[in-house]
């Protein structure tokens, strides 16, 4: 071998090595040195939560509140995230409290539904006579995907008269 041969080798393998212990040193430091940061959660009492469901996020219902008494035919109304709705519309139940269907109904949006923004929707539920007390008005996101991950409803319990 000629002296350039060993000198380039040389210098390349002094190269690696210098790399390679600045590279384990500059880890092993960092590892060691690096502050270590706790983050601790406020108390409860420091941080007022509101409970929300997912479904308040994308759906509202005017004037009907959980225990309402409700008659047939009954108009609802209220506002809905455009993802609530498909084609324009979402169907609601009525059940009574043993889960008994007693009506169905569609509810529509009152404008374009194509939209991240509350669109105001409006329906009529209609049911025959039971004997039943009490029932529970479900809200459903329609999900034409049939996939159970977009399933979403809303549910408010009502005194049937």
């Amino acid at each position: 071998m000629n002296s350039r041969t060993i000198i380039f080798s040389t210098l390349t393998l002094l190269l690696v090595m210098t790399s390679l212990v600045y590279f384990f040193l500059n880890n092993t430091e960092s590892k060691m040195d690096a502050p270590v940061v706790v983050h601790t959660p406020p108390l409860a009492a420091e941080v007022e939560v509101e409970p929300v469901n997912e479904a308040e996020k994308y759906f509202k219902l005017d004037d009907l509140v959980s225990g309402s008494e409700i008659s047939s035919p009954l108009q609802l109304s209220g506002e809905a995230r455009g993802k609530w709705f498909f084609e324009a519309s979402f169907p609601i139940e009525l059940r009574d409290e043993s889960g008994v269907l007693l009506a169905q109904a569609i509810a529509t949006a009152d404008g374009e539904w194509m939209t991240d923004d509350f669109v105001a929707w409006n329906s009529q539920i209609k049911w025959a006579t039971t004997s039943a007390e009490k029932g529970v008005l479900k809200f459903i996101r329609d999900n034409p995907s049939g996939l159970p991950e977009h399933d979403l409803s809303s549910e408010i319990e009502v005194y049937l008269k």
